[in-house]
């Protein structure tokens, strides 16, 4: 997948919205702690890499190396 074609992704463009979220919410609110955000932010980050690993696995051909 090209650069492109990621960015009219939709999953790309929700995981990035997750993680701003993330870390953005703990600022505007100030009733989470930054840490507990960041947190967040990258359990977003994570479920999205692994995501697009399955569902590039799936594909099956490509290969990486």
């Amino acid at each position: 997948m090209t650069i492109p074609d990621r960015l009219r992704s939709r999953k790309f463009w929700l995981a990035c919205l997750g993680a701003l979220m993330g870390v953005a919410l703990p600022v505007l609110n100030g009733e989470v702690p930054p840490e507990s955000g960041l947190e967040a932010a990258a359990a977003v980050l994570v479920a999205y890499i692994l995501g697009q690993a399955w569902q590039d696995s799936q594909k099956g051909g490509d290969s990486a190396s």
